[in-house]
């Protein structure tokens, strides 16, 4: 598997991460307080 060093599928990951994780915690708060 050859990888090529890509600052922009980096960029796009650690962005792509951010709003992920923010909806997880989110999900996981409403899941928490609903139940």
């Amino acid at each position: 598997m050859n990888r090529r060093p890509a600052p922009q599928l980096q960029t796009m990951q650690c962005t792509d991460t951010m709003p992920v994780f923010a909806m997880h915690v989110i999900a996981i708060r409403i899941v928490g307080g609903g139940s």
